[in-house]
């Protein structure tokens, strides 16, 4: 049940959930049973942590990622929960102290590039946009492809004035992506989010007419 919640969380973030509402109904249902077989497991918190960060209630993923980290303060996972619920609910020192210590945690993980961006993301909340960039520099050499980290890429250069490099950015996010107007955009990104303006703000810097 537990892993059956992982699999639907990770499913929603790499979009292939064909039903996100549905996705998540069924995390919660899993999740349910596997908080009345073992209410002190602190993954159960974590996914409860996940599903409710998909919803957009980011008042209840912090409250389950705080559960998580409580019952298992030595997870850097959970702490990777933590930090994206605070993140998108607004408290971007908080998310910083999490990631930092997703890497004290677990400094050697192979994926290192998920904490640089959630460090990323709490960088931009507290507008460092320059910090931001360096972090998403990390996270573009493990996935240089990923049409999200593009995005970020053209909000950081939007925010930076770099006008020249920011429309070329943006000329080609824009090809990948089938957005035209600013609630396209809201649209597509975390229901509720803190950062969806402060991200807008940076598109409209890099030359977005939207």
């Amino acid at each position: 049940m537990l892993h059956l919640g992982l699999c639907h969380s990770a499913d929603i973030y790499a979009m292939r959930a064909p039903n996100v509402a549905q996705s998540i109904a069924t995390i919660f249902e899993l999740e349910a049973q596997a908080i009345a077989i073992g209410p002190r497991n602190f993954r159960v918190h974590q996914v409860l942590c996940m599903a409710h960060f998909w919803e957009g209630d980011y008042d209840r993923a912090v409250a389950s990622g705080r559960k998580a980290v409580e019952l298992n303060p030595s997870s850097a996972d959970a702490f990777e929960a933590l930090a994206a619920a605070y993140n998108h609910y607004g408290s971007p020192e908080e998310a910083e102290r999490c990631a930092q210590m997703c890497f004290d945690l677990s400094p050697l993980d192979p994926n290192l590039s998920r904490y640089h961006f959630q460090l990323m993301q709490a960088k931009l909340g507290q507008r460092l946009f320059g910090d931001a960039y360096a972090q998403l520099e990390i996270c573009l050499r493990a996935r240089p492809h990923d049409v999200s980290y593009l995005g970020f890429k053209t909000v950081f250069l939007g925010h930076m004035e770099s006008k020249g490099e920011a429309a070329a950015c943006l000329s080609e996010y824009l090809l990948k992506r089938d957005i035209k107007t600013a609630d396209d955009y809201r649209e597509i990104f975390l229901c509720n989010s803190a950062l969806v303006e402060l991200n807008l703000e940076g598109l409209r810097k890099a030359g977005w007419d939207a």
